[in-house]
């Protein structure tokens, strides 16, 4: 729901009768008030309107908790040959001070989107004609996730408690499968009393799930296979102790490139 202040300069009487929202969800009738209008000389009528409405939002959350997303409304005049063209709102004139709990205004857009549409009569020739549409939107980030907070913190735990576990001697394996299992099934519960965004996308959160669940489970197949060889246990577990290091090193490496890479910045479609 998005609740905003519109002014109108035009020389046509209805005001806003010409104009249309065409990303309006029309599941409701917009609450539309009228504020002091005026007219400027003889030619032309100046309207300020209070119009609270409910807009389609297409999200982008493969990047959640550190996403970005488009809002934006589109506009038109349904009837260009009798109520002519709108200019577009200038990129410094549009307003970024307004109330969004949990985001950050980062930037705004402006202009006009054109698009073709083709009409294909059946008893007549078909014909292309393009449809414009004025746009104003904001790209906006997430201010603060406590989401974050809330895995990073039991899965450092958790990936501490694996560490130990594969450092700890031959003597002691028994311990050392009792504390990867745990480990294992703790993050399991974590994952699913986590927060995810609908419909469900291979966010960040589930690659940082998802390679929390390789890297131990790399790790607890190494400690259960060569627990039957004590003599190659000695021999090739310091490279398995020293993989889960790197492995996060990597994972943090790869995660940073994608959050920021372009692939996933909000655009207006």
């Amino acid at each position: 729901v998005a609740k905003f202040y519109l002014e109108l300069t035009t020389p046509h009487g209805g005001g806003l009768d010409i104009i249309t929202f065409n990303d309006s969800t029309l599941d409701s009738d917009p609450t539309i008030i009228q504020c002091d209008p005026s007219r400027l000389d003889s030619d032309y009528y100046h309207f300020v309107y209070l119009i609270e409405d409910r807009f389609y939002f297409s999200p982008i959350a493969d990047n959640y908790p550190f996403d970005m997303q488009m809002i934006f409304i589109a506009y038109s005049i349904p009837k260009p040959d009798q109520h002519g063209f709108l200019q577009p709102i200038q990129k410094h004139d549009v307003d970024t001070v307004f109330e969004l709990d949990g985001w950050e205004v980062e930037d705004v857009r402006s202009g006009v989107f054109r698009e073709k549409m083709k009409k294909k009569p059946v008893l007549s020739e078909a014909s292309v004609s393009v449809i414009e549409t004025n746009r104003v939107g904001w790209i906006i980030k997430r201010a603060s996730s406590m989401t974050l907070l809330k895995v990073l913190i039991p899965l450092a735990f958790l990936w501490s408690l694996v560490i130990y576990g594969l450092f700890l001697p031959l003597e002691n394996l028994d311990r050392a499968v009792a504390v990867l299992t745990t480990s294992f099934l703790s993050a399991i519960a974590l994952y699913f009393s986590t927060e995810r965004p609908q419909p469900l996308r291979m966010t960040v959160i589930d690659f940082i799930f998802a390679s929390f669940y390789v890297t131990v489970g790399i790790s607890c197949a190494a400690v259960f296979s060569l627990n039957f060889f004590p003599t190659a246990y000695q021999e090739y577990m310091p490279f398995v102790k020293y993989l889960l290091p790197i492995s996060a090193v990597l994972v943090f490496v790869f995660l940073r490139r994608r959050i920021r890479s372009r692939r996933f910045y909000p655009y207006m479609q």
